[in-house]
This record gives C-alpha cells, sequence and structure tokens, in this order.
C-alpha cells in the first residue's frame, strides 16, 4: 500500500469552523529555493513570445501552452482545479556548470523564466476534506525535460527533485506529444482517485477508541517513524485537545474540532499533521514513515486498506 501526503493548509482565518474543506488536505509541495522564484500565471502567460522557434530534431513549449492544456485536461476529465503555484528560473542563480553548458548551445531562450513548473491542486470527486494534484516543469534552454506527474503524493523543487504517483520524462523532440503525455499523467489522477476512495472510505468508516489510538502511538514509537515530544503531544491532543505544538496551525485546528471524529481517517490525520512535520525536518524519511503509518492503522483497527 503506498502512503500518502499529507499537508494540511491553514486558511489562517479565526478558528470558526465552517466546512471541512477549509482544512482540506493538500496533496502537493513546489519548493524553488536553488534558481527560481515563485511567480503567477500572468508571468507565464508573458513569456510565450521568448519561446524559441523549432528546429529539425527540438520543439520546445511555450509555458502558457502546457499550463493550458493540462488545466484543460483536467477539467475535460470532470476534476475541478482549486488552487496553483508556479515559478520560473531566475538566470543569476544558475549553477555555474549549466551557465557554462547553456552558453553554448544556440537558439535557445536563457533569459528570466528559461525554466517554468508549475502545480494544480484539485479536488477530490468524493471527500471535500482532500485533494489530487498535477504538476509540471518544462524549458526553453533544453535544461529541463517536459515532466509530469500526478497523483497525491506530488513534490516538485527546482533542485530536480520531480516526485508523484505517476511521473512522466520527454525531451522536447520534434515528435513530442503534449497531449499525450498529460494524458498518462491523468490515468495517475484517476487512479488515484479511485484508491483514495478506498483507502478514506475505509478509514472514515471505522472507529477508533482511545485504547486503539494509544496503541497505533505505540506502535509508531516502536517503528521509529516519530519520537521526542511528539508521543506525548499526540496522547495529550487526543484526550484532552491540548498540545504544545503551534507551528503550521495545528493548534487552531486543533481547538475548531478538525480531528474530533473518534475514527481511522482522524487518527492519521492528527499523527501526520502534529508529529510528521517535525520528523520531516529532522531529515528523516517522511514518506517511508507515512507508508508505515498506514500500515500500523489498517493493523489496528483490523482494516484492508489495499
Amino acid at each position: 500500500m503506498r502512503c500518502i501526503l499529507l499537508i494540511v493548509a491553514d486558511n489562517g482565518v479565526g478558528h470558526e469552523r465552517q466546512t471541512l474543506a477549509e482544512y482540506r488536505i493538500m496533496p502537493a509541495t513546489l519548493i524553488a529555493h536553488v534558481d527560481c522564484e515563485y511567480a503567477d500565471r500572468a508571468a507565464i502567460k508573458a513569456l510565450t513570445d521568448h519561446c524559441p522557434p523549432p528546429t529539425s530534431s527540438w520543439r520546445p513549449l511555450a509555458h502558457e501552452l502546457v499550463d493550458n492544456v493540462v488545466r484543460e485536461k483536467v477539467e475535460r476529465a470532470g476534476f475541478q482545479i482549486i488552487g496553483s503555484k508556479y515559478a520560473l528560473s531566475d538566470p543569476v542563480k544558475a549553477r555555474k556548470v549549466e551557465k557554462e553548458r547553456t552558453a553554448k548551445l544556440a537558439g535557445i531562450y536563457n533569459g528570466f523564466g528559461a525554466k517554468a513548473m508549475g502545480i494544480l491542486t484539485v479536488a477530490h470527486p468524493n471527500f471535500d476534506d482532500v485533494a489530487m494534484a498535477i504538476a509540471w516543469m518544462s524549458s526553453y534552454n533544453k535544461v529541463w525535460p517536459l515532466s509530469l506527474a500526478a497523483g497525491v503524493n506530488v513534490f516538485v523543487c527546482d533542485n530536480l527533485s520531480f516526485t508523484g504517483d505517476v511521473v512522466t520524462y520527454r525531451r522536447h523532440t520534434s515528435g513530442i506529444d503534449l497531449n499525450a503525455e498529460t494524458d498518462k499523467a491523468l490515468v495517475g489522477i484517476r487512479a488515484e482517485s479511485e484508491r483514495m476512495d478506498r483507502l478514506i472510505g475505509g478509514l472514515k468508516g471505522a472507529p477508533c477508541s482511545d485504547a486503539q489510538f494509544e496503541g497505533i502511538v505505540c506502535d509508531g514509537i516502536r517503528g521509529g517513524i516519530f519520537g521526542g515530544s511528539a508521543p506525548c503531544d499526540l496522547l495529550n491532543a487526543w484526550h484532552s485537545k491540548a498540545t504544545s505544538n503551534v507551528r503550521d496551525g495545528f493548534k487552531a485546528r486543533l481547538d475548531v474540532g478538525v480531528y474530533d471524529d473518534r475514527n481511522g481517517w482522524s487518527a492519521h490525520n492528527l499523527i501526520t499533521d502534529c508529529a510528521f512535520k517535525r520528523k520531516n525536518e529532522t531529515g528523516n524519511d517522511f514518506m517511508a514513515a507515512h507508508k508505515a503509518l498506514n500500515g500500523i492503522v489498517a493493523s489496528r483497527l483490523s482494516l484492508n486498506l489495499n
């Protein structure tokens, strides 16, 4: 069973819980810290005229075209786009080896925005508190191939970390087919939607007693997926809604009852939101921890979540 990357979005507006979607579990991370800067769709569109003309062997794609095709395909498939995030490269920040290599290439554009990446967050059709994502990367300077990733585990960074439940790569050769590559990524969205129906439905339908939650925490300690003060924080949060963890809006979500349902879904999200973020910050394997937690919760609640 694959793991789920659960990053809860904090709406930052008061403590009144209006709908569960305000605390939707977000599926994607886009990080620009090497040679890119965060941007918006207007900046993506402004670079269309800088897309180099194709040659007999190379066919660059306008960043706006890539984004538009991905958006159109997602919406035609019946999914609702609820958010987006973009980043564009800054040549001043480029690595020396990249500058040297691209300087030798003829016919390319190597100015601001030569490389681009974006993530579209997509609502899950059956659960208001969950989302999925589809991400893309492309370039005008032959540095990045056309790359697409989709699913509930999507991570994109300008250091070339690019992961998802389905990932495709295609060099910008003359035979590149943007529609076909996007269709491959959408297979991942559909498959993950169906898998999450089974997974989340099973967790939400499984009552979790105090004793079972304590057992999950004990198994997590034994399995090394969290430690330090996290177990005490988890037990306090579950039993009395008390916590010393105030980062990332966790206390606000705890106060308004995001984790109040006593089922496997609440238990899973409480643990991932409270304990796993700090674990990730210490360099531990974030995704492996999620996979281990899935197994622990399934075992303690007698579930088959495959």
